[in-house]
């Protein structure tokens, strides 16, 4: 499972449409779907009910889209953490001077 994958998931579930996330996403409507399937069948179950034009969460799908969105803050704090790292918000300046 994939972080990237994860966030897949999370748009679909948010936008109700393969097709809708996907154009929000920037990519293709049958790589999206592609990756899905196979977030499903890593996970060995379905998490989408889909219908004509939408689709709908089922019950594994709602704890997916909870525990997802819970990984991906936890994985996005980390990297803010290790980003602000390098960042420098304090120190000593000392200036030397020689009279010549």
């Amino acid at each position: 499972m994939e972080l990237r994958v994860l966030r897949y998931f999370i748009e679909v579930a948010r936008e109700g449409s393969i097709t809708g996330a996907a154009k929000t996403l920037h990519i293709s409507q049958p790589t999206l779907s592609r990756q899905l399937k196979e977030l499903e069948s890593e996970l060995g179950c379905r998490l989408f009910v889909r219908g004509n034009y939408n689709v709908h969460l089922t019950e594994e799908g709602i704890l997916l889209r909870k525990r997802a969105e819970d990984i991906l803050d936890m994985a996005d704090k980390t990297i803010d953490e290790f980003q602000s790292l390098n960042d420098v918000t304090g120190g000593d300046v000392r200036i030397g001077c020689a009279e010549s």
